[in-house]
Parts: C-alpha cells; structure tokens; sequence
C-alpha cells in the first residue's frame, strides 16, 4: 500500500485510540432526572440530563447544599439525586419542624411526612442526604447515611 495512504490512516487510529477512553467516560457520567421522581423540587431542578462531576473523591471536596447522583445502600441499581445536609462528624436530627444540623434548623419544615430520625452522629466517610421530598424519595432518611462510595458525584446542568 502506497505511503501517502497510510499516514492519514494511521492518524485517524491513533486520535481513535488516544481519546476514545475520554469519550466513554464522559458518556458513562450522565444521570437522567426522571420525570417521574418527584423527591427533588422541580423549580430547583428541572426535568432532563445532567452531568455528573465525579472529581470529588475526597468527602472534604463537598459541602452542604450540593446535589449529588448516589446510590442508596439498599438499592444500589437505581442512582438517585438529592442534598447533602450533613457531612461527617455532624449531629443531624430529622422531626416534625424540620432538619437539624448540630443543633441548628437547617431546612424548616422539610418534607419528611411522619418519617422521624433521632439524633445521631453522621459515621466517618458518609454524608446525610436531603431529597427535597423524603415522602417520595430514598434518602438518608429512609435508608441512613449514604457512604462517599456510594456516590457518583456532583450534579450538573448539561443545559
């Protein structure tokens, strides 16, 4: 085969192989809202696809407030999104006025229907999760602290 031919093939396989590995793991970070679900606020965030920030690997590289993709430890096949409201260490109590964090009411009058949790210390290398409505979501209320091996990343908009 001539030599001119085999210089643009050879360029084509090696940018092929070199950045195939960066385009799955791109495709492989994306979560889908599902419609469906309703445990987080439509207004705060809206039906459709985000992209997963998976660079935090540390639990000191989140903080309060940041939506995450994670995995219930109970039901591991389905991802699910919600809050962080606590980080390790903290104290977090979950009643009929809302959700405490060390003895602060953090989210008054979260939408936890009858579900109650008691005060407890959040284990090392967990956070306690918020969905926006605990009645229909699978968060810390229902199935405890979510274990940074659980969770895929930080949520965003791919809008």
């Amino acid at each position: 085969m001539n030599d001119t031919l085999l210089v643009p093939v050879r360029i084509v396989v090696f940018a092929a192989l070199l950045f195939a590995p960066f385009w799955l793991m791109k495709a492989g970070n994306r979560v889908a809202v599902d419609a469906s679900d309703t445990s987080m606020a439509v207004s705060g965030f809206p039906e459709g696809g985000y992209y997963i920030d998976s660079s935090p690997t540390r639990i000191d590289q989140y903080k309060p407030g940041d939506v995450i993709a994670y995995h219930p430890p109970r039901e591991y096949d389905k991802p699910r999104v919600g809050r962080i409201l606590a980080l390790e260490g903290a104290r977090v109590q979950v009643n009929e006025k809302g959700a405490w964090v060390n003895g602060q009411l953090e989210r008054p009058q979260a939408d936890v229907g009858n579900l109650r949790v008691a005060e407890f210390r959040v284990p090392e290398g967990c956070f306690f999760v918020l969905a926006d409505s605990s009645v229909s979501g699978m968060d810390s209320v229902r199935c405890g602290p979510i274990p940074l091996n659980n969770v895929m990343g930080r949520l965003k908009s791919s809008n």
